[in-house]
């Protein structure tokens, strides 16, 4: 029998973080859970207890799952309404740890509409506290960081301090991916004061593991891999959080840091050995440079070794658990190892089933496959394997353009950034389109600027790069500044001004804005060198013809007083 003493006590060892203490409890009546049976008392308020323990152990989730199915249709019937709304509950948190958060919050939803059948506060918190961490999944923060604040409402007085900065956590996830990084900042550093005295060692973990990300947004590489390796430490406090989906997470990430660190390293290496094969004389030199590309591939092989031992890892925890963004997201990391490899065929089949998982539901797992989906095209074009490099061209598109669209459904402005780029590059493949990559480039660069993403200005770079050897406009302006004998700095000027007057559109306000010119001289100039839209002139006329037509009212106005 369930009694409401163990309720009581299980509820307050929840709230006070209190873990091991809570987890001791539901261990020493492990019986009792096993033959609980639908018609005894307080089973549903039971079940619905033991849901929200699946974050500190996800071993009870398969537990969890089992009572759920004893709860027939035909008896949810008989059961009072609030039991009925806690076993919903129940099934909303399961839902989200398997990753179908729509099925979650239809659930969530239901109780939430339900609250004048409610007397227990802490299931509306629970439910909010759920409904906005299924929206951060989601990508939609606002939605997300309602529910959040909702949850932190009902959180009040001291019995509840460290559930609250539990839901810190999460709104300070939401603050982040808003922009707001020093609030963010600080309501993490609450919630770390409260938790890290608690034996609450998942919540510590996750702490970790958003700093890391934190860090990485930064373009802080090796503090993020610290980081990471904190929260794999603190979820192993544990020998059942080693299985814990949110370890998992922070694997996937750690590994796919260290895979960027290996492509780095290996590119580096290749421009060692064309730097010493074009160094000239000098056989010490030569030795010095070779036994440093030799070691920048033995790191490289080490970091993409390490990497993939991570990704077995928690593609294995996923698998378990049946949590399709985690897999997607590891499918996803192995396309990048096959593709720095050469493996495009591996990357591409790898890249397509992690976007299959997405199961036109999960919007940002189907835009990041797209993505990759799109570099690995653009590859393709480049080695011109397979097929002719147009085919594989106008698929790197097709995948841009559809990341653009799914992540415009979500409020994820990295993930918003990372789409323009995968269209800029995309469309380079055909240099005529270099004026279209410059818009995404722009677009792109608007939104790293609102969010502060500096680890991907390295991207950001090179697009322009490409764009500015590609563009027929920089051909005449790298002579001049390759060759500037005989030539006048008015034809340096003559080419910037065509320069920025085809990036900005024919945009006169575009040409004052780059060139910090006047209008007037704009104008003067975009003339002179035949740059002049059509309508200017007639523009012009109109205006004076406008003048003479006041002045000639004012005057007879005059006359007639």
């Amino acid at each position: 029998m369930i009694s409401r003493r163990l309720l009581r006590q299980l509820d307050e060892a929840l709230a006070a973080r209190q873990v091991e203490h809570g987890l001791g409890l539901l261990q020493k009546h492990g019986f009792a859970i096993r033959a609980i049976s639908p018609r005894q008392a307080n089973a549903a308020s039971f079940v619905d207890c033991l849901a929200r323990w699946i974050d500190m152990d996800f071993t009870l989730l398969e537990q969890v799952k089992r009572l759920l199915r004893k709860f027939s249709r035909d008896i949810r019937a008989n059961l009072p309404m609030s039991d009925c709304l806690r076993l919903r509950l129940a099934s909303g948190i399961v839902e989200m740890h398997a990753g179908r958060v729509d099925k979650a919050i239809d659930d969530l939803l239901y109780v939430l509409s339900s609250d004048k059948e409610i007397d227990d506060k802490n299931v509306l918190m629970i439910a909010n506290y759920c409904m906005g961490r299924c929206y951060r999944n989601k990508g939609e923060y606002g939605k997300s960081g309602q529910y959040a604040l909702a949850a932190a409402a009902l959180a009040s007085g001291k019995s509840l301090q460290k559930q609250r900065a539990v839901i810190q956590v999460l709104e300070s996830w939401i603050l982040f991916q808003q922009g707001k990084s020093a609030e963010a900042l600080r309501l993490l550093r609450n919630a770390e004061l409260q938790l890290k005295v608690t034996d609450d060692h998942v919540s510590m973990g996750n702490i970790y593991s958003f700093r890391a990300r934190m860090a990485r947004r930064e373009g802080r590489r090796e503090d993020a891999l610290v980081l990471w390796e904190q929260a794999v430490a603190a979820y192993q406090q544990r020998p059942a959080s080693v299985g814990h989906p949110n370890m998992a997470r922070a694997l996937s990430y750690m590994a796919h840091v260290e895979l960027l660190k290996a492509h780095a390293l290996q590119r580096g290496a290749d421009k060692l050995r064309v730097s010493a094969h074009a160094g000239g004389p000098g056989k010490r030199r030569k030795e010095l440079i070779e036994k440093e590309r030799h070691d920048s591939i033995k790191r490289a092989q080490e970091l993409r070794k390490k990497a993939l031992i991570e990704l077995d890892i928690a593609k294995a925890i996923y698998s378990k658990v049946g949590n399709r963004r985690g897999l997607g997201t590891c499918l996803l990391r192995y396309a990048f190892s096959y593709l720095d490899a050469g493996q495009f065929h591996e990357a591409l089949a790898s890249a397509t089933d992690a976007y299959d998982l997405g199961d036109d539901t999960d919007v940002l797992l189907m835009a990041r496959s797209r993505i990759v989906q799109c570099m690995i095209e653009g590859e393709m074009c480049e080695s011109e394997i397979d097929t002719e490099p147009r085919v594989h061209a106008d698929r790197a598109r097709r995948y841009a353009a559809q990341a653009i669209d799914y992540s415009a459904r979500t409020q994820n402005v990295e993930l918003q950034a990372r789409s323009h780029l995968a269209m800029g590059f995309a469309l380079l493949n055909a240099p005529s389109n270099a004026t279209e990559a410059a818009s995404s480039h722009e677009r792109a660069a608007a939104l790293i600027k609102e969010a502060r993403l500096y680890y991907l200005s390295e991207e950001l770079e090179e697009l322009w790069k490409r764009i500015s050897d590609t563009t027929p406009l920089e051909g005449p302006l790298r002579k001049w500044l390759l060759a500037p004998h005989g030539q006048s700095l008015d034809d340096l000027q003559k080419h910037i001004y065509r320069l920025v007057w085809r990036y900005e559109k024919k945009s006169i306000k575009g040409v004052v804005r780059n060139l910090h010119v006047s209008r007037k001289k704009a104008r003067s100039d975009l003339s002179k060198y035949g740059l002049s839209t059509p309508a200017e002139p007639a523009k012009r006329a109109s205006r004076k013809e406008t003048k003479a037509s006041q002045k000639q009212s004012e005057s007879n106005s005059a006359r007639a007083e």
